[in-house]
């Protein structure tokens, strides 16, 4: 079988997360996220925290659905993980709050 996708048995769960609190470090990843962006620790910076895990688990918990990688940064001497949505998940966002 060459599609590299997993057969779901199981219909993926309705989209309705809830959005973080404004002004925390969980609404600023998740900022990140709906741009489009793929977020390592690195990435989101010092300046914001050295917790990325975290405000992604905290974003988990409020129902966002963040697909995760590992990747190996040039500046970090072993892989860690960067964080992103799907696309359909942005669009489906975007509606949820009126457009944009």
């Amino acid at each position: 079988m060459s599609d590299p996708h997993q057969f779901e048995l199981l219909p993926e769960p309705e989209f309705n997360p809830q959005w973080p609190n404004r002004g925390t470090l969980p609404a600023a990843a998740l900022a990140c996220f709906l741009t489009g962006e793929h977020v390592s620790q690195i990435g989101f910076g010092v300046h914001r925290g050295w917790r990325l895990a975290a405000y992604v688990q905290k974003l988990e918990d409020l129902g966002w659905p963040i697909k995760s990688d590992w990747v190996k940064e040039a500046t970090y001497p072993r892989a860690i993980k960067r964080y992103w949505l799907d696309p359909k998940h942005i669009m489906a966002a975007r509606a949820m709050r009126g457009g944009a």
